[in-house]
């Protein structure tokens, strides 16, 4: 007895892990070349990886394989069926390539290079063209959250992937960022994650590789203000931006400062926003921070006012809905003809010394 119900037993996982292997398995085949994009030339040895998912969400075994002298990989028993999302991924020279990718809908093979960027540690090619603000008030608490659009661009043909140990900064240290005196709650929402910053006295650097072509990084703070209604703010200028615009949401305050000048009701497609204070911001050529004072605002009672530490905190929606699209066009529209990206003149010593001695299309997202 005992002798039959190990054997029903055994053929019963049989039966069971059939179907579970076979919905594993395909055959469907996905190949290609890893190419620098840097040198034109296929890259030998490389580790590739091949993200699968049903369109169900359920995640699959990823596969892995070396390309050959010629830079070619191959996968095989690949699940192609419509719908399944699939992702080519590698780290090349301290940097992570992504290439995704829908199943075609017959389930044929597919035929798909990566591309990938040799990897430098100067920051040359680095600029800033644009940083965009916008406040918003809280009568109530006495603070103001500061929402910061940062557009960067990386014009080489090189991944920038920091200094390491070349001694410009910190070991893979790409960007850096100085928040205002008193600036708490620093949450990221756009361009980085928690594990790509790091944390230090007055603000946090970015150890986020700068690909070629333009990166959007956006993060908001909260600052509070005095009893009188005013917000005093001293905002760095780690890197010197071609362009500087300030909203101020809700109309709420009058702003004030160097080189601020207000460009009064915003029209787009024929729409008017008078919900939004805005200003544009001309620079002096020594000018290394913005001064501005927001003035008028209300207030809540004594003491409410957050400030101080620094905290990173889970990134998410920003306040924005609407007003991101509207931010975005308002640039393109207060835009001049002159070209976006501004030489980088970074605040640090050790770069401002270096320097001194020596006188879309976005792969990593």
């Amino acid at each position: 007895m005992s002798y039959k119900i190990g054997a029903f037993l055994a053929l019963a996982l049989v039966v069971l892990a059939f179907p579970l292997e076979a919905a594993l398995a395909g055959d469907g085949s996905v190949q290609g070349k890893v190419i620098s994009k840097t040198t034109g030339e296929p890259v030998s040895g490389q580790l590739v990886l091949l993200h699968v998912s049903r369109s169900d969400g359920t995640a699959l075994p990823n596969p892995e394989t070396t390309t050959s002298p010629e830079g070619s990989f191959a996968f095989e028993d690949v699940d192609l069926a419509p719908g399944n999302q699939l992702a080519l991924c590698a780290t090349y020279q301290g940097a992570m390539y992504h290439d995704p990718f829908e199943a075609p809908s017959d389930g044929s093979p597919v035929s798909r290079d990566l591309a990938v960027y040799e990897a430098t540690a100067s920051d040359e090619a680095i600029s800033l063209g644009a940083v965009h603000m916008i406040f918003y008030p809280d009568p109530k608490q006495r603070t103001v959250q500061v929402e910061e659009f940062l557009m960067f661009q990386n014009s080489g043909d090189r991944t920038y992937i920091g200094a390491g140990e070349e001694g410009k900064g910190n070991p893979g240290e790409t960007l850096h960022f100085t928040l205002p005196e008193g600036a708490s709650n620093l949450m990221l929402h756009q361009g980085l994650s928690n594990e790509e910053v790091q944390q230090h006295e007055g603000g946090f650097c970015s150890t986020a590789p700068m690909y070629p072509g333009q990166q959007n990084i956006v993060y908001t703070y909260v600052l509070p203000y005095s009893g009188k209604g005013t917000l005093r703010l001293q905002r760095p200028l780690d890197y010197r931006p071609a362009e500087v615009v300030v909203m101020t949401a809700g109309n709420q305050g009058q702003l004030t400062g160097q080189g601020i000048v207000s460009q009064g009701p915003v029209t787009l497609q024929g729409e008017e926003y008078k919900e939004y204070g805005v200003y544009q911001a001309t620079l002096s050529p020594s000018q290394t921070a913005l001064d501005l004072e927001l003035s008028g605002l209300g207030g809540g009672a004594p003491g409410s006012a957050v400030g101080g530490n620094i905290k990173v905190l889970a990134g998410g929606a920003t306040g924005l809905g609407l007003v991101g699209g509207l931010f975005f066009a308002l640039v393109l529209k207060l835009r001049r003809a002159t070209a976006l990206a501004a030489a980088v003149t970074p605040r640090h010593p050790s770069r401002d010394m270096a320097e001194e001695e020596q006188d879309n299309d976005d792969p990593g997202q």
